[in-house]
């Protein structure tokens, strides 16, 4: 019987100190509470953009840009002074500028372009225009720019003229001469081209070549276009 007394014993110790373990397990498991995960927050929603960048809808009337193209600018140049007045011009409005060139070029000698020059005027000649210079019927406004012969537009502006480029045009001239004003040359253009509007002209003599950036810009605030 002891045997027996003793084994039951051991069992009853091993079931108390079970018992007593799961206990203190639940015990502590009731203090310290599991801490629950914090859900990520809700991704903001993404700004809204308008496809291509279009503007909200309004109810005024939309205004319609200018038609790319609706200026440009038309230059004779035979030493290449008016030119660079021209290419200060174009710097500053980003117009078309299209060449305004004889079918038979004039004489590289100075004194043998004189010649052709003056007879040209004597006789009150239309020298042909070479085949590259392109028409300007598609434009409206015209930054029309020349050295001044002998007072008055070249020939060959008349030929222009004359094929239609400046009919019901805005003509904004522009010239190099040596000391001559652009004013004879703009009442030539009135005469030429009844029906177009001739603006205030610009004259930048040979000796004020250094100043045409600061001239181009200055006339060309002036005109308001």
């Amino acid at each position: 019987m002891k045997p027996t007394t003793k084994t039951m014993s051991r069992r009853a110790f091993v079931g108390v100190s079970a018992a007593a373990l799961a206990s203190l397990a639940l015990g502590g498991c009731a203090q310290t509470p599991v801490e629950e995960p914090t859900p990520a927050p809700e991704p903001e929603p993404e700004p809204q953009t308008p496809a291509n960048d279009v503007a909200p809808e309004t109810t005024t009337e939309p205004t319609l840009a200018p038609a790319q193209g609706a200026a440009v600018i038309a230059v004779f140049s035979r030493t290449g002074n008016t030119l660079a007045l021209a290419e200060a011009i174009q710097t500053r409005t980003n117009f078309d500028l299209v060449r305004i060139e004889p079918a038979a070029p004039f004489p590289d000698d100075y004194d043998e372009m004189l010649t052709v020059g003056q007879r040209e005027r004597d006789e009150d000649a239309r020298p042909a225009l070479a085949d590259s210079v392109s028409s300007l019927a598609d434009y409206d406004t015209v930054y029309l720019g020349f050295p001044v012969w002998w007072g008055h537009i070249p020939q060959i502006i008349r030929t222009l003229a004359d094929r239609g480029d400046l009919a019901g045009k805005t003509i904004a001239p522009f010239c190099t001469s040596g000391s001559s004003s652009i004013s004879t040359s703009v009442a030539d253009l009135r005469e030429l081209c009844p029906d177009a509007t001739v603006l205030e002209g610009l004259t930048v003599t040979e000796s004020g070549l250094s100043t045409r950036d600061t001239r181009a810009e200055e006339w060309l605030a002036s005109l308001g276009l």
